[in-house]
């Protein structure tokens, strides 16, 4: 488009004078408009790389924005056009410091703590290592919020002093210019806040917000080279990114926008000479995109003149130009059919009923993101309004069938193109839905898009019907096909998949006259509790319903309800099969667990007593009791983790201490003394007489949370569900607790496993927030192993973090006998100077202290290296443990996970390595020369040899002598060769022996 020369060539100036005849207003607007102008100049004192920020600047985003609004800028009122005017010229006066102001914003903490939130990339930059480059970008990023800074100033403060009161105030002003930088959701605060300075002013007729819009639109629309003339071009310098900017905006012909305002894409021109600017373009491009998006959103807030008025849906680039080079048309192809087999295979699912877990996550993800977004809908979450049904059956025809019906978000049009049936495109890693969350913050428990794909593990055809929850967003998906658009509410769609390499079929309600046959349904018998769910082939409320006909052939033997209840935990819905719940809520089970908290006894029945007597008349009138510990978890912001909840379910059966007895040369004996499911008597001594008597104490109605957490499952059980999904388990070593169950939120998601089938593992957080909270529960500490969760893989520096957080601090309130006794048995031992550690080997003893297993040894060493410097002593097996002054000395350990490291006692100690034998390995030397060489040279391995660097340590903690010596060769060798190029120095290191390590003869 052709740009205007002058204020007075802009249509929007011409606008102004034909709706106002008032030349107090047009003088103010005027000598506002050009004094602003003037004042732009001396951007380019500190930006001086920058494509211009001056008069060419502001006339184009005036003419960005009579572009955008086409023929509806007769709709503007004098109000909005001349705040339109003003804006323009205003928005970056933030963006002209004086040296002074520069320096002053440098040590301005809170803008500085501010800018960190907001840029990431820049958190772990001291200031005092910013370079030229960064403190501009910090001041830009500054400039939309310090408009009213400038504006303060005695000569503005005059200016505004003659202000006509007819027109906008300074305080709309500034929130209008502030707003080209604000995020959407601040943005949305100055409508819907009582004070906002962007709410519809009905006195003057403007709108704030329509006109904070345009200018966030237009300020970057403005992409062309009339930004970067040539003859300023050497003015750029030779940062990179600069040049960068200059070039984009020199190959750009801008943007031909339509006489009428459309939804359709908006024409954009370009010739490029070289792939990396048009790549540096496109991003650019990408980030209007994202704006246009933002910007219909915020439309909906605007007053109705305004709120139906429609933005390009994004840029049509399909006219960029390329000289000598090709852009994007050669690309590595993929055999589809393959990479569907090995995404819905064996290779990824080891379980073909897993498919049920799939659609399970995405119907509980669906409906707790529904309740993020719609506060009507959340308190609904607990009650059948938002119920998940699953539903199993055959029909006439011999079938079997599966469906699953939620009330959550249902799907738009573009959703289910660009997400559902685009495998390993996830909607919720996607900015769209960071868009539709309105700033607010949701983890899904899906994580990679595929979930669809598991139904054809046992389908052979898939049904799907889906309405999604909110029609505006509907209805801006078919904006531009608006004359085939009949109710608000009338969007559901229809896709029918035929087979996995099979075509599909899309039906829109919003098409006139488009029914489907009725999506596949259960008989009519089963208790179905919405009639009202469908209309006309189509979801009549909002959210989905998948039904898959499944192939019995490749489902085998495989129960699917068993797999439900397998799958499902204690999600914040209730959840239904065939009509009957499968489980309690969130809420019920935490609510239940309050009621039982405590200790209870139940003692034999009557009948009970006598067959216990007449089994045994010795012990006649002595009889065991069982004792239930219900122990709940509920952590208040601890370590991070808010919303944790665990249930420790502890059944002992309590006997008297009669030990064995002797009858007719049999042997009885009790078996009560660890955690029993179905507490017995054994009789050892004889294949032919031996039996067990079963004790049931009473019935399990009595027992209301026995017989949620256990049932039937297998005992010492671990049960670990994060948001309704069981994540986890496993068998926990314990001599002590019966069941736990972890029922766990946002801020403690799983560990992710490649394979599907058996994905998870306890966060490194949560497993060792259990571990001390279990220990707290029972007194003493029997040992409890989560086989599931690494620990040997953490970093010593993640466990100073734990030990040093929050966390430590809730322990010590909790009577954490974890630490407690063993810091004052240790400290008692060193200051009697009666060493714990007589030999090496009894090293493992310490760590083994009283029957602490690995878990609990890895916080326990990291609790060592903290506070001690350990001395090897490999002459005389010893270890000497010396208190450290400075704590931070054993710092240069924090990239490796917690390991021996200890140091010679003596200089002959220093050239021993470790045991040559892996088993015997209780102490790495850590001034060894091969370990000074490893820790460092430690940050530039794990940098840019990873793979290596963790091979080395795997080698130091399992491989003998032998291979420890060639692993090491062999990676040197691969270092050696790249050394230059990442600056380390291999010549140094030296070559290890037999003679570098200890070996033991006894």
């Amino acid at each position: 488009m052709e740009h205007s020369k002058t204020l007075e060539e802009t249509k929007l100036w011409q606008k102004y004078i034909a709706k106002t005849s008032d030349e107090s207003r047009r003088k103010w607007t005027k000598e506002a408009y050009y004094s602003a102008c003037e004042q732009l100049k001396a951007v380019r004192d500190t930006f001086e790389n920058y494509t211009l920020h001056d008069e060419t600047h502001v006339l184009n985003v005036l003419d960005a924005m009579a572009g955008l609004l086409g023929n509806r800028i007769d709709d503007l009122t004098v109000g909005e056009v001349e705040l339109l005017i003003i804006v323009s010229a205003f928005h970056d006066l933030g963006m002209v410091y004086t040296a002074e102001e520069r320096e002053n914003y440098l040590s301005d903490s809170d803008n500085l703590r501010a800018y960190y939130s907001s840029n990431p990339d820049m958190r772990g930059k001291d200031i005092a290592d910013w370079d030229k480059i960064d403190k501009q970008n910090y001041w830009r990023w500054l400039h939309p919020f310090r408009v009213n800074c400038v504006l303060q100033q005695s000569y503005w403060q005059t200016f505004f002093a003659n202000q006509p009161e007819e027109m906008a105030s300074e305080n709309v002003i500034i929130s209008v210019c502030r707003a080209h930088g604000d995020s959407p959701d601040v943005i949305r605060r100055g409508v819907t806040e009582p004070k906002g300075n962007l709410k519809y002013q009905r006195y003057k007729d403007i709108d704030p917000l329509f006109c904070a819009i345009l200018l966030r639109l237009a300020d970057i629309l403005d992409f062309d080279d009339s930004r970067a003339p040539s003859v300023l071009f050497s003015y750029s310098g030779n940062n990179s990114k600069s040049v960068e900017e200059w070039k984009k905006h020199k190959s750009s012909m801008g943007f031909n926008y339509p006489d009428t305002p459309s939804s359709k894409e908006l024409p954009y021109g370009a010739r490029f000479t070289d792939p990396t600017i048009e790549r540096a373009a496109n991003r650019f491009l990408d980030w209007i995109d994202e704006e246009l998006s933002n910007s219909r959103n915020l439309l909906l807030l605007t007053n109705e003149r305004w709120n139906h008025f429609v933005f390009p849906y994004q840029v049509d680039r399909s006219e960029i130009d390329r000289i000598g080079y090709d852009y994007g048309d050669f690309k590595i192809t993929m055999d589809q059919d393959k990479i569907l087999e090995l995404l819905v295979g064996e290779n990824l699912y080891s379980d073909p009923s897993v498919f049920v877990r799939e659609l399970l996550q995405n119907a509980i993800d669906a409906t707790l993101t529904r309740a993020e977004m719609d506060s009507e809908f959340a308190e609904k979450i607990n009650t059948d309004e938002a119920r998940i049904d699953l539903w199993e059956w055959w029909d006439e025809q011999g079938d079997l069938w599966f469906r699953i019906d939620d009330f959550g978000t249902g799907m738009t049009r573009g959703m289910l193109e660009k997400y559902f049936l685009k495998a390993g495109n996830s909607y919720y890693n996607s900015k769209e839905f960071k868009r539709d969350l309105n700033g607010k913050s949701f983890i899904s428990i899906s994580r990679f898009g595929i979930g669809f794909l598991s139904s054809f593990l046992c389908g052979e055809e898939a049904f799907v019907s889906t309405k999604y929850w909110n029609p505006e967003k509907n209805i801006r998906e078919v904006e531009c096909d608006a004359e085939l658009r009949k109710e608000r509410n009338e969007f559901g769609l229809r896709l029918d998949v035929v087979g996995l390499n099979e075509y599909y079929t899309l039906k829109n309600q919003a098409i006139l006259d488009n029914h489907p046959n009725p999506l596949p349904a259960p008989p009519i018998n089963c208790p179905r509790p919405y009639d009202n769910l469908e209309k006309n082939g189509y979801r009549n409320m909002p959210g989905t319903s998948i039904a898959i006909r499944i192939d019995t052939g490749k489902l085998g033997s495989i129960s699917l309800i068993d797999a439900a209840r397998h799958w499902t935990m204690y999600p914040h819905m209730p959840i239904y099969y065939n009509g009957i719940r499968l489980c309690m809520t969130f809420d019920e089970i935490i609510t239940l667990a309050k009621e039982e908290q405590g200790v209870k006894e139940y003692e034999l029945s009557d009948e009970e007593k006598k067959k216990y007597d007449s089994f045994l008349p010795e012990l006649s009138g002595i009889y065991p009791k069982i004792r239930e510990t219900v122990n709940l978890l509920e952590t208040n912001d601890v370590f991070g983790l808010p919303n944790l909840k665990a249930i420790l379910l502890d059944t002992k059966v309590m006997v008297p201490k009669i030990g064995r007895l002797q009858r007719d040369g049999w042997e009885y004996a009790y078996t009560g003394d660890s955690p029993v499911h179905e507490p017995r008597i054994t009789i050892f001594g004889g294949e032919e007489n031996g039996g067990n008597l079963i004790l049931p104490f009473q019935s399990k109605d009595n027992r209301k949370i026995y017989d949620v957490l256990l049932g039937d499952d297998a005992l010492h059980t671990v049960n670990y569900g994060w948001k309704g999904i069981t994540a986890l388990q496993e068998q926990v070593y314990s001599y002590r607790a019966d069941s736990i169950v972890i029922i766990d939120d946002d801020n403690a998601r799983p560990v992710m496993k490649a394979n599907r089938g058996n994905e998870t593992s306890i966060s490194m957080k949560t497993a060792a927030l259990l571990i001390v909270w279990l220990a707290k529960c029972c007194s003493t500490i029997h040992g409890y192993a989560f086989r599931n969760s690494d620990f040997s893989t953490v970093s010593l520096k993640e466990w100073r973090a734990i030990l040093t957080s929050d966390f430590c601090d809730w322990a010590e309130l909790s009577t954490w006998y974890l630490l407690a006794d063993f810091k004052d048995a240790f400290e008692n031992n060193i200051s009697n100077n009666n060493s714990l550690l007589k030999e090496l080997s009894t090293l493992d003893s310490l760590l083994n202290f009283r029957n602490i297993t690995c878990d609990i040894r890895w916080i326990l060493f990291a609790y060592l290296q903290m506070h001690y410097r350990i001395l090897v002593n490999y002459s005389e097996n010893r270890l000497v443990f010396c208190k450290l002054e400075n704590t931070h000395m054993n710092n240069r350990f924090d990239l490796f996970p917690i390991m021996p490291f200890c140091y010679g006692d003596t200089s002959v100690d220093c050239l021993t390595l470790c045991s040559a034998d892996p088993k015997l390995r209780i102490a790495i030397t850590a001034d060894h020369p091969f370990t000074i060489w490893l820790l460092e040279n430690s940050e530039k391995l794990r940098e840019f040899y990873p793979r290596q660097f963790d091979q080395i340590i795997f080698g130091l903690r399992n491989y003998d002598a032998n291979e420890l010596i060639g692993s090491v060769a062999e990676i040197i060798t691969q270092i050696s060769k790249n050394s230059i190029r990442h600056g380390i120095d291999t010549s140094n290191c030296p070559n290890l022996t037999m003679d570098d390590f200890k070996f033991f003869t006894d």
